[in-house]
């Protein structure tokens, strides 16, 4: 919220360093997208279809292309099978 608001930096080109309370870092990890799935994302597999679970979880991502990576890996995790419309 303090991004959108404009409370974060003074204005500036597009391009600011944003500060990131650690205590919402994932730090300790091998694979950094299975540790965002998993920290955002708790017991996916048996609640990805409840309507409740879903709606107060987000991923946020500064580029497309890490955006795409998530969604493919968490389709992934997905049983049946994966269409492109």
């Amino acid at each position: 919220m303090d991004v959108r608001e404009g409370k974060v930096c003074e204005p500036n080109d597009g391009f600011v360093a944003i500060p990131i309370p650690k205590e919402i870092l994932s730090t300790e990890y091998e694979d950094p997208i299975l540790a965002i799935v998993l920290s955002t994302y708790p017991d996916f597999l048996e609640n990805y279809q409840k309507y409740e679970y879903l709606k107060n979880r987000a991923i946020l991502a500064s580029i497309i292309e890490v955006v795409d990576q998530i969604n493919d890996f968490v389709l992934g995790l997905m049983p049946g099978n994966k269409f492109d419309y």
